[in-house]
């Protein structure tokens, strides 16, 4: 009696953990798409629970997959596309023809799918740097892209990819940003106001008198005949004065009778 308590209780403390994590694998996947499906970041930490509680070998891929997709709907790119990452190492490989994945439902399209939306956002939060990573998306859908949707997002990318890869010229802002007024404003813009303002007043000044050269003959009268030889006596020539004295002297002559002729040289007595 007493031992079949004892294994019951055992059985209890044994089971009781294995019940509770059994229920949390359950429990936190259908926690986090509630949580998820209401835009709440709380999605993130409850799979994040359901990732740290589940062995990889219990549909492993599941866990990071949850995860990965409610990490890149809150803006944690990195994180998502590695968790995504290891999905798609982790999911079982679907069968193709030519290339081409026929359930394109199936978890290795669901996988791809998200895994090269992943791609696509580090892509262009890199801007134009960021063509390596549209083109790891558009490989990553490849196999999938049989079905229309993902075709339809396969060809969208291929834009991207484009757009990004073609550089974007900085166009001018104007042929002519700051054209110049006048050109030609003025062919002498400061011209001197008088160029020929004061006429030398003498442009051929007296020169040195050459000692070799006969002396100017005198002063030029208005009629333009040369002055006489000035005299000792000033306004008269040497013969007006000779006149005058002999005019006197025949005055005194004749008023004095005393004097006789003295052109006769005989005395007046």
């Amino acid at each position: 009696m007493v031992s079949r308590k004892k294994w019951a209780i055992g059985g209890v403390a044994v089971l009781t953990p294995l019940i509770v994590w059994t229920g949390a694998m359950v429990a936190l996947p259908m926690l986090g798409k509630a949580a998820f499906d209401s835009g709440s970041s709380s999605s993130v930490t409850r799979y994040q629970w359901a990732v740290d509680i589940t062995p990889g070998f219990l549909e492993g891929w599941q866990a990071p997959y949850n995860l990965g997709t409610a990490q890149l709907a809150h803006d944690r790119r990195d994180a998502g596309v590695a968790n995504l990452e290891l999905a798609l190492r982790r999911v079982r490989r679907a069968e193709r023809t030519q290339g081409q994945i026929a359930n394109t439902e199936g978890p290795e399209c669901k996988v791809r799918a998200n895994l090269s939306l992943g791609y696509e956002a580090q892509g262009k939060a890199a801007g134009k740097s960021g063509a390596k990573r549209l083109q790891k998306a558009i490989d990553t859908i490849q196999p999938c892209t049989s079905s229309k949707k993902n075709k339809d997002e396969q060809e969208r990318q291929k834009k991207e990819k484009k757009e990004a890869e073609t550089p974007n010229p900085n166009p001018s802002p104007s042929p002519n940003p700051s054209p110049s007024p006048n050109p030609n404003p003025s062919p002498n813009p400061n011209p001197s106001p008088n160029q020929n303002p004061s006429s030398s007043p003498n442009q051929n000044p007296t020169s040195s008198p050459d000692p070799n050269q006969s002396p100017s003959p005198g002063p030029v009268s208005p009629n333009g005949d040369p002055s006489p030889t000035p005299s000792s006596f000033p306004g008269e020539s040497p013969d007006g004065r000779e006149r005058e004295l002999r005019s006197k002297d025949s005055e005194k002559n004749e008023k004095n009778p005393r004097y006789g002729d003295q052109r006769n040289g005989e005395p007046n007595w």
